[in-house]
């Protein structure tokens, strides 16, 4: 899973080769987890659009979570950037870790109240879809040679 510490180096690889109906199949049980994480590997930046549109959809498709994610984005906007330093409640000090502790609980807490289960089965959906591909699209020599680059370079830096 060495591709979630690779933020500079996450492609979006083109959608025709992405979405091609003839490399998807079964793969060999000694195969699925090789194919598995190479696919996530190479099609992270495809994956993480495809999870943002279907995030976006339900956002969008959601007045009152929209409005509840835009008020509280706006409120951690203001304590972070705005105002990005401590704050003295009655004699107790919450530092920026706290403050976005206690943002964190609140929001989840409204986020949820607002989106019921329809932001937990977006969330499924897109997870389901990136596996099905990841489990079902055969690795092609880019990626596998891609694969084999990341892989050396992992070991090259913990050594």
């Amino acid at each position: 899973m060495s591709f979630l510490t690779r933020g500079s180096q996450i492609k979006i690889q083109p959608w025709s080769e992405f979405v091609e109906l003839d490399r998807f199949g079964f793969p060999d049980s000694k195969d699925m987890l090789n194919r598995v994480n190479t696919n996530l590997e190479f099609y992270t930046g495809n994956y993480l659009v495809i999870v943002a549109v279907v995030l976006l959809l339900t956002l969008f498709s959601n007045t009152a979570l929209l409005l509840t994610v835009l008020i509280f984005g706006g409120i951690a906007y203001f304590l972070f950037f705005i105002r990005s330093n401590t704050i003295d409640l009655g004699g107790f000090v919450l530092n920026l870790v706290s403050q976005a502790a206690i943002l964190s609980v609140i929001s989840v807490y409204f986020i949820y109240r607002y989106s019921g289960l329809t932001l937990f089965y977006t969330t499924l959906l897109s997870l389901v879809v990136v596996l099905v591909h990841a489990f079902l699209r055969k690795r092609s020599i880019k990626s596998k040679v891609n694969n084999l680059v990341n892989e050396a370079d992992d070991i090259l830096k913990n050594n």
